[in-house]
């Protein structure tokens, strides 16, 4: 299915709200356990804060929030209102990127051992391969696999829209892997600079098991330096990561897709030729290709904070008001 702005800008909207998430929730909400994930029912009037004020007139009120407190990972249900007496609620499910004042997410982020994935039997698609995951975005997504599968079986078989800024955009990745069989059409992927989450066989299994969806289109500003962590294989000697889905790149008012760290993406590595997990601070590689100018250029995006800032929220507000209303 093609790359659709106006999905895009609403699926933002939803991942940025899922960070105003209530940190402790109020009591006296309906509650229920999943494994070590509780959810706590959002329906109540009072339980809205108004920090939702912008999706719910955008047709959609919140549902439910999902919070597992082992790892620290959150996801937020919302259900579109007002649909009329037998037309199916349309779904949106947004997971909380990172919290850089919560230990957990940190950690998180940074468990970039990679863990190979439980047997076919436990997902809807069997590879060939055994993929192997990013421990930590794995170990978050089954915190919170239960309680998402119950709200969504409770909330019926209606569009399911998928996404999270960040390591939400990482989370909403694996879970796409595992609801795609099942929803196929009516489910659409749009994530906001996440990472890489998983090796070459992951990145294949998610593009199987979303063949039929509308997407995953990872949302990505050209100088985000978060959407090419960890590294890929051609940088780095430890372990295999590859992104799935398709890149789409917001600049200048346009976007332009391609496979995902396929020949064509416009996301190359940060210095290819330095080997490691991480990127360096400076293109150092530039100055081994006796390339004074780039490496000019990355030392004033390093001092601009370019590399930081474009990871933040305002830069993809800023890219995609640039994209107006229809498709690209």
């Amino acid at each position: 299915m093609q790359f659709d702005s106006s999905t895009a800008s609403r699926a933002f909207a939803f991942a940025i709200a899922a960070y105003n998430a209530p940190r402790v929730p109020p009591r006296n909400l309906r509650q229920a356990r999943f494994g070590g994930a509780r959810v706590i029912y959002l329906d109540a009037p009072e339980a809205a804060p108004a920090s939702y004020d912008a999706t719910l007139q955008a047709g959609y009120m919140p549902l439910a929030f999902i919070d597992a407190p082992d790892t620290g990972t959150q996801a937020e249900l919302w259900v579109s209102c007002d649909e009329g007496e037998g037309r199916e609620q349309k779904r949106v499910l947004a997971f909380r990127g990172t919290d850089f004042d919560r230990v957990q997410d940190l950690f998180t982020d940074l468990f970039v051992r990679q863990r190979q994935l439980p047997s076919a039997a436990t997902f809807a698609t069997c590879p060939a391969v055994a993929p192997y995951a990013h421990a930590g975005f794995f170990r978050a997504w089954l915190s919170v696999r239960d309680a998402t599968h119950a709200l969504l079986e409770e909330t019926g078989d209606g569009a399911l829209l998928i996404t999270g800024h960040s390591l939400g955009g990482a989370l909403a990745m694996l879970a796409a892997r595992d609801l795609g069989p099942a929803l196929a059409s009516k489910m659409s992927i749009y994530t906001f600079g996440n990472p890489r989450v998983g090796d070459a066989a992951l990145a294949e299994d998610t593009d199987a098991a979303t063949r039929e969806c509308e997407g995953p289109f990872r949302c990505i500003v050209e100088d985000d330096v978060v959407a090419r962590l960890p590294r890929g294989k051609q940088a780095n000697r430890i372990y295999d990561y590859r992104h799935a889905g398709t890149t789409a790149l917001l600049e200048g008012g346009s976007v332009r897709l391609a496979k995902a760290d396929g020949e064509d993406c416009p996301l190359a590595e940060v210095d290819p030729l330095y080997e490691g997990v991480f990127p360096p601070i400076l293109n150092f590689g530039a100055l081994r290709r006796s390339n004074l100018a780039e490496f000019a250029a990355e030392i004033g995006r390093l001092v601009r904070g370019r590399l930081v800032v474009a990871h933040l929220s305002k830069s993809y507000q800023g890219a995609l008001s640039k994209l107006g209303g229809g498709e690209s």
